[in-house]
């Protein structure tokens, strides 16, 4: 068929049925396009989550450094006010030691 001369009806049935054959490929091709759209977002989806979930341990990993640093530092404390404690209780039995000598009762 050219452009020129006018159409049968073999030449309208033959684009009828291209323009048929075209129009039951169009679902298939949208199906298509929408479960690459759909295997995309999933994709995207999943890495999310991925990253989310890296974050939260790299998170966690960050706070237990620090509450074990702090517990170390708590732990000296305490060890320095145990020491403190016993050394005031040292001086106060040699005072009191004193005392007994010189006879002074205790205040």
């Amino acid at each position: 068929m050219n452009g020129d001369s006018p159409a049968t009806k073999h030449d309208i049935g033959q684009q009828h049925s291209k323009v048929e054959q075209d129009r039951e490929q169009q679902p298939s091709e949208l199906k298509l396009a929408f479960e690459q759209l759909r295997s995309e977002a999933n994709h995207r989806h999943a890495d999310l989550v991925k990253r989310i979930s890296d974050f939260e341990t790299r998170l966690m990993q960050a706070f237990y450094s620090f509450a074990e640093a702090n517990n170390k530092r708590l732990a000296q404390g305490e060890a320095a006010t145990a020491l403190v404690i016993s050394r005031i209780t040292t001086l106060e039995d040699r005072v009191l030691g004193l005392e007994k000598r010189l006879n002074i009762p205790p205040s």
